[in-house]
């Protein structure tokens, strides 16, 4: 059972700090444009190389920074200050992340890109170092670590379409996109600004806090992105019930009876009224709904290549291979380098037995995770389960925990708080 004192997460510890070191680091890892402020003025920028040579050649300069990625968390997992406590040993979803784990690596054995598999395995390898070793670190510096890494990445993001003359947000065709080319990669990163700044502006007096989340929020809008904003709908809206659940359960009863109503009723409109499909468009005229963008056509052609192989898959986040890509391609006449789904791409990867330990981490770890944030009503718990619930949303359209970014980082980070928890002080309970 899960204990109802907040230590149990390992994250109730509240510092007032603001890890600037971490914060650096993970800029330098994630988001290496922020410290390149002219790099994008120069030509074509690392980042934005094609697809193709991503896949066949790799980067050195990405090798580099999940190395020192790797060095550091060894370095904080080496070190431990005889003060905290001790590590309790993994429970039911600890040994089911190291099955997923044994799985993965299990997968060079089969795979039939083995070196490119073996990349792959390194860099998620040392992107779970970090997440063992910012497990130790207190609830609400983590929270703020997120922010400040995010509003980093936001910033300058803002900052690069402003220089550029491309910050036309009167355009209903404008679709902002950061540092990236992909306006979709960057939604996430503004939901996550959205996501950690609700639970430290929560319960501050000063007004300006809450103000400045208003930035992320209309970037959000700006990007357009459809499944960024659903996801973080459903996130915001589990995280003001949960918040409910725990302070005031008759007003928890009432907001779900307020949403279900609410939720008829925008289906009921929405078949007598185009008002629905054009909100749900966010202004993209072609939208392609009916096929999400065309994802349906992916899905449906690897069909065929999981029929396959249908079990183990073809070796963790191998699948898309430069020949793939190209095959692809051919077949419908646009490149992508994924599944746009983290299930699609973990079905290709590690098959049905690796799909079902995914779904299984995610589940168990909301569940888990959402009786420790009522149990304490602790920020960091609350952002832990808002952060899987995004996760598991998010990961229905677009491909992101399978590959080395900052959302992967925390994801896996969130799930080895709940899955390895630490002994609570004196007075708290375990969570077996």
């Amino acid at each position: 059972m899960i204990g109802e004192t907040a230590a149990a997460s390992g994250a109730g510890r509240r510092s007032t700090g603001i890890p600037w070191w971490s914060v650096l680091l993970m800029i330098v890892v994630f988001y290496p444009p922020v410290l390149k402020p002219f790099a994008w003025l120069t030509g074509q920028a690392p980042w934005e190389r094609g697809l193709t040579e991503n896949v066949t050649e790799g980067s050195a300069m990405r090798q580099v920074q999940l190395a020192l990625l790797g060095l550091v968390a060894i370095g904080r997992l080496g070190f431990r200050r005889k003060d905290q406590p001790v590590r309790a040993g993994p429970n039911v979803l600890g040994w089911l992340l190291i099955a997923f784990a044994a799985l993965a690596l299990a997968s060079v054995l089969w795979s039939d890109e083995r070196m490119l598999s073996v990349r792959r395995l390194v860099a998620l390898a040392m992107v779970g170092l970090a997440a063992f070793a910012f497990r130790r670190m207190p609830g609400e510096e983590f929270l703020r670590l997120v922010f400040f890494t995010t509003f980093a990445a936001l910033a300058f993001g803002l900052a690069r379409e402003v220089a550029a003359g491309r910050f036309q947000p009167w355009d209903p065709t404008y679709r902002f996109q950061g540092m990236y080319s992909n306006a979709n990669t960057f939604g996430w990163t503004c939901v996550l600004v959205l996501l950690s700044g609700f639970p430290l502006v929560r319960g501050l007096r000063r007004w300006w806090p809450r103000v400045v989340l208003v930035i992320p929020l209309a970037c959000l809008l700006l990007t357009r992105s459809r499944t960024a904003l659903a996801a973080f709908l459903g996130a915001a809206l589990f995280y003001a019930f949960l918040s409910l659940l725990r302070t005031r359960p008759a007003a928890f009863v009432a907001s779900l009876f307020l949403a279900a109503t609410a939720t008829v009723s925008v289906l009921w409109i929405g078949q007598t009224s185009s008002w629905l499909e054009d909100s749900i468009k966010l202004g993209r005229q072609e939208s392609g709904m009916a096929t999400f963008q065309g994802r349906t056509y992916i899905w449906e052609e690897a069909r065929v290549f999981v029929r396959a192989r249908p079990w183990l898959g073809y070796g963790y986040d191998v699948f898309w291979s430069a020949d793939r890509m190209e095959e692809f391609a051919r077949i419908l006449g646009w490149r992508n380098q994924n599944g746009h789904s983290n299930y699609v791409d973990v079905l290709l990867g590690l098959g049905y037995i690796g799909l079902f330990a995914f779904v299984s981490l995610l589940g168990i770890g909301i569940w888990r995770a959402c009786r420790v944030a009522v149990g304490s009503g602790n920020p960091a718990d609350l952002f832990t389960a808002t952060l899987l619930v995004f996760c598991a949303l998010h990961g229905f359209l677009e491909t992101t925990l399978v590959s080395p970014c900052f959302l992967t980082l925390l994801y896996m980070t969130a799930v080895v708080r709940l899955g390895f928890p630490a002994d609570p002080p004196v007075g708290g309970r375990l969570i077996h």
